[in-house]
């Protein structure tokens, strides 16, 4: 009965070495990882072993692992990490053997293997902690040319079990997402992704979603928004993500969202580094899907799905957009009849304010009808200082100037922290609410108010100016002055002398003067005042630096503004 058992055992054991079938990776290159499909036709035990480790490459830990997701629902199925943490089987030379055995269902699976550094802000199943002594004996610096000469040839991993069939880890991308809206997968570094959809009824999407972000900004992530009124819809964040395993900075959202009819824009945007081409930290458990994916939730949401329409793009009526380093450009635009316009405006926050920006005044009066301001604007994504406007803002009929002006740093493809998503937007885009709003745009450069009286503007330094004028009756006057001041006393300033008595009868002054963005310094009045009939002088005089066009920190908001404007109510 024994030598019949033993005999058994012997032949199972045959037909198992010779029904066994193997996928494996080997070659990952650091920074890389690689992907292997393959199909289970039946709930069955698989032996999974290789190589792994952990080295000191530059000062930074390079860790080489493997872990097995089912594709179908692309959660954890292994993870070298949970078997790390239930073995002591590690080898002081800089990498480890390992060999597990793990029952899996039927169905597709993804092997990855991967060579990253582990910058030690990753919150995973890795804990340097767990094995310190293993730790002292592998970070020597000794290890670091064996890893550089051994990781080649003995590093990968092996996944061996009966029915085992090899499938393209791509093909399995393409079954998972061949029902959906939108797939933007395996997305690259610097770049933004947008498509678009159309619903012809309210309908529940699942937004599947992974990137790269923290609490305070985000980095590779996903908005939508309508189409029609460039109002955003969702947007992944901190707040509705979760962690996707890896290093800390992985997020991903997997979540169901309910959409009125409608037409919709879907972004994904990514920064310059960690993404599916090159990974600068652990990757996330589901590397493929780093991207954004929708679903119709059921099949009565699928058909609500309609191609979206191009007329339905609402198109600019004004665009200062992608703007670079130190401009400063202007629109004029003249409105037939009163309207609501939606403005959008992207720019930089200071600690004074903003450093890149966007306004609008009324070209006959001057007076602002529009600026970005704290409260007006939102987070618009990569650096904390990107922010953006999305205001309806009703205007009369009239004459209007645009304006946006930048300082010099972080704009339009120089940026120097990461970049907003929709960066093309980087600048003052208005949008007419009602395609039946008739209007006509106008060279602001050469159009002259009529209700200006006096005007010295674009001064420069070390200069004394002064113009005559005089009012019949009592007047009301709008002063509005732009000049530099600092500690309380003024530098370059303007004030009204009465002509008969000499006498100073308004002068623009610190305390009554508020801030004109840009450097602190610069100051602004814009006001009222009235003026009783008789004869007087202007005078506007600046000193020996910071002027117009010789800037010697960042320039007003109203750069082209600088000097004294005397406008009659």
């Amino acid at each position: 009965m024994k030598k019949l058992t033993f005999t058994l055992i012997a032949i199972c054991t045959l037909l198992f070495s010779v029904n066994a079938q193997e996928v494996s990776i080997e070659n990952v290159r650091p920074g890389k990882l690689k992907i292997q499909g393959f199909n289970l036709k039946n709930k069955t035990e698989v032996t999974i072993k290789g190589s792994a480790g952990v080295f000191n490459d530059d000062w930074q830990k390079m860790v080489f692992y493997g872990w097995i997701i089912n594709s179908d629902t692309r959660k954890v199925a292994w993870h070298l990490f949970d078997a790390i943490k239930s073995n002591n089987r590690y080898r002081e030379e800089g990498h480890f053997d390992f060999e597990e055995t793990v029952p899996l269902g039927a169905g597709n699976y993804e092997l990855i293997y991967a060579g990253v550094r582990d910058n030690g802000r990753n919150n995973n199943h890795w804990s340097v902690n767990d094995f310190n002594d293993f730790m002292d004996n592998l970070f020597s610096s000794r290890n670091r040319e064996k890893y550089r000469e051994s990781y080649t040839d003995e590093l990968g991993i092996q996944v061996k079990a009966s029915g085992i069939t090899a499938v393209d880890a791509k093909e399995l991308l393409s079954r998972k997402t061949k029902d959906a809206i939108v797939a933007i997968n395996r997305t690259d570094d610097n770049v933004t992704v947008k498509e678009r959809f159309a619903l012809k009824a309210e309908s529940e999407l699942r937004i599947y979603a992974i990137g790269e972000g923290g609490k305070e900004e985000v980095y590779d992530y996903v908005w939508i928004y309508d189409a029609r009124n460039h109002k955003r819809v969702w947007q992944m964040d901190y707040s509705n993500t979760n962690f996707a395993g890896g290093a800390k900075k992985n997020y991903v959202a997997d979540k169901t969202i309910t959409l009125p009819a409608g037409s919709y824009i879907i972004s994904y945007s990514s920064d310059d580094s960690h993404s599916f081409r090159e990974w600068n930290s652990l990757p996330p458990d589901d590397p493929q899907f780093w991207g954004v994916t929708i679903w119709p939730n059921s099949a009565k949401d699928k058909a609500n799905v309609i191609p979206f329409e191009e007329d339905l793009m609402t198109k600019p009526m004004v665009a200062l957009t992608k703007m670079g380093d130190d401009e400063y450009t202007s629109q004029g635009i003249k409105l037939n009849e009163k309207a609501e316009v939606r403005v959008l405006c992207m720019g930089e926050k200071s600690d004074e304010g903003f450093a890149d920006t966007g306004w609008i005044v009324n070209a006959n009066t001057r007076e602002m009808v529009w600026e970005m301001k704290r409260s007006n604007t939102e987070y618009a994504g990569g650096a904390q200082k990107n922010r953006m406007a999305n205001d309806l803002v009703s205007l009369d009929k009239g004459e209007y100037i645009v304006y946006y002006a930048t300082d010099g740093s972080h704009s339009y493809s120089r940026w120097n922290a990461s970049q907003p998503h929709e960066q093309e937007l980087w600048g003052i885009t208005i949008l007419a609410t009602d395609e039946s709003v008739k209007y006509e745009l106008f060279d602001e450069k050469s159009y002259k108010s009529d209700k200006i009286l006096v005007q010295i503007v674009r001064v420069r330094d070390d200069e004394r100016l002064r113009e005559s004028f005089s009012v019949k009756k009592d007047t009301r006057l709008r002063i509005k002055v732009i000049g530099e001041g600092s500690d309380g006393d003024m530098h370059d300033y303007g004030w009204i002398e009465n002509k008969d008595t000499g006498r100073v009868v308004w002068e623009m002054t610190y305390r009554n003067s508020e801030y004109a963005g840009g450097a602190s310094k610069n100051r602004m009045y814009n006001d009222v005042v009235i003026l009783p009939k008789g004869e007087y002088q202007v005078y506007y005089e600046s000193d020996g630096s910071h002027s117009y066009r010789d800037w010697n920190d960042t320039p007003p908001r109203d750069q082209e503004n600088y000097g004294i404007s005397l406008l009659v109510e």
